[in-house]
């Protein structure tokens, strides 16, 4: 073989080494909407972090540390290059299981860490090879650490287990949740009528709701509303993601927030349970130009409600919603449908009754 033709053989293994392969494509389950968005070495980082969390829930801990040794060579020209590539790979991939998995205990201060390099330890390995006389940079392995909340850290002077008590309470609450229904529909309402009733909190910085506050002391901010709902989903047979944006206030402003989309029939549909009330399904199962209600205005969702994945300091785009929403049956009552109609005839009747007995009387 030609030293000419090693050395195209070589410039085309680099190449392909450093992109690495994105598995999504049109086939890809739709469950793992945010998985598929990962290249194979975040596929692999997050493969990992299922390893260290199944292990981990055996004799929970504060802390779990995962450590993923690269699938795929990546070869970079400069070591702050393959920094890069290690820290976004990290982050998108522990993005893309708090948005899809958000039940494990140890993912549930994520949202609340700004700075994810410092705040979960992440620390990465190279070594420098040399491709046909030319030195690159060859990144190794990834590794971080994720901790539980402070409040559910375990008190080593008790003999209780702190941390895997949190855990049995969320399941249990979860457990005890009732959901009915046959179609996605009405076990989504089911879903929404138990977290709809969930006492709105405002998270103090460095905070962040969770499903322990959303399922068991049932005051939660709706990142604790949000992923209880994808939870409870995974449950019942649903497939919903976790979405992170902004979220249109009262008086104008956008804020940051938490919401749900859920599937049904190959199409996405929103739902806003802290939008919902007992009366009005106003954020369940809706699409983009689906009008919903902030106080007396009604908009379109696509107005009051922006998936940022940088939010999360992730590049992962949440699932397409579909144009418009889902259609309910009208399950309200007679009286709700027809009420105002009999008012106004009885009032007429009421009227005509003492009108023809005024003339009786010869009154009029």
């Amino acid at each position: 073989m030609s030293s000419k033709t090693v050395t195209l053989l070589v410039i085309v293994l680099v190449a392909s080494m450093a992109v690495p392969l994105v598995l999504e494509d049109s086939s890809a389950d739709a469950s793992d909407r945010y998985v598929s968005q990962l290249d194979s070495n975040g596929q692999g980082l997050y493969a990992q972090m299922s390893t260290a969390f199944a292990s981990a829930a055996e004799s929970p801990t504060d802390s779990v540390f995962v450590t993923y040794t690269v699938g795929t060579p990546m070869l970079f020209s400069t070591t702050d290059e393959a920094k890069e590539y290690a820290l976004s790979m990290m982050e998108d991939a522990v993005a893309a299981y708090y948005l899809t998995d958000p039940s494990w205990i140890w993912l549930w201060d994520y949202p609340a860490i700004t700075d994810l390099e410092t705040g979960l330890g992440f620390g990465h390995t190279t070594t420098t090879v040399t491709v046909n006389g030319t030195q690159w940079i060859m990144l190794v392995s990834v590794s971080f650490t994720l901790t539980v909340p402070e409040e559910f850290k375990d008190d080593t002077s008790t003999e209780a287990n702190e941390v895997a008590e949190a855990i049995a309470a969320v399941k249990e609450a979860a457990e005890a949740v009732t959901v009915s229904g046959e179609s996605v529909q009405d076990r989504v309402s089911s879903i929404n009528d138990t977290l709809r009733g969930i006492t709105s909190a405002t998270d103090d910085e460095g905070t962040v709701g969770n499903i322990y506050d959303a399922l068991v002391t049932k005051t939660s901010s709706s990142a604790g509303v949000a992923a209880a709902f994808t939870y409870l989903c995974s449950l019942n047979g649903l497939t919903a993601v976790t979405v992170a944006g902004s979220v249109l206030a009262s008086d104008g402003s956008m804020s940051d927030g938490f919401w749900n989309e859920v599937l049904q029939d190959d199409s996405w549909y929103a739902v806003d349970c802290t939008w919902n009330s007992s009366t009005a399904r106003n954020c369940l199962m809706v699409g983009t130009t689906s009008s919903v209600t902030l106080g007396s205005t009604s908009y379109g969702f696509g107005a009051t409600h922006y998936a940022e994945p940088e939010q999360l300091s992730s590049a992962l785009a949440a699932p397409a919603l579909a144009s418009g929403g889902v259609e309910w049956p009208d399950d309200s009552t007679v009286i709700e449908k027809y009420g105002g109609y009999v008012i106004v005839l009885l009032i007429v009747v009421v009227i005509v009754v003492t009108f023809v007995h005024a003339i009786k009387k010869g009154i009029v």
